[in-house]
């Protein structure tokens, strides 16, 4: 009889120990599906975003090949003809600089075969 009572209290205490173990494992198991909810709605916020840009930039792809070339040429003037300017500039610079250092040299020829011939 005293063995069948200490059975008995024995499988109470497993079945307790089952059942803290199994409200452990729920609890467990609940976290982890908050957790799993709070990244799923951050992924679903960052999709939002990329859906955005995604129709932004799909609006800008839709320009035209005659609007595109239209931008190119005017681009393609504007750049012309600043770099026409630029080498037009360039070339004045230069001539002046040469012609500067030409002059300089005729006067201070005498002066350096002086200082050689000293």
């Amino acid at each position: 009889m005293y063995d069948l009572i200490r059975s008995v209290g024995k499988s109470e205490r497993d079945l307790d120990r089952e059942i803290r173990d199994a409200f452990d494992a729920l609890s467990r198991s609940s976290n982890l599906v908050d957790d799993l909810g709070v990244v799923l709605r951050e992924r679903e916020q960052k999709l939002l975003i990329l859906r955005k840009e995604y129709e932004r930039i799909s609006e800008l792809s839709k320009m035209t090949q005659a609007q595109a070339d239209a931008v190119s040429k005017s681009l393609e003037l504007a750049l012309g003809r600043s770099a026409r300017r630029e080498r037009l500039i360039a070339f004045g610079i230069n001539i002046i600089t040469g012609l500067i250092i030409f002059v300089v040299g005729v006067y201070a020829s005498d002066w350096i075969k002086g200082l050689v011939g000293a």
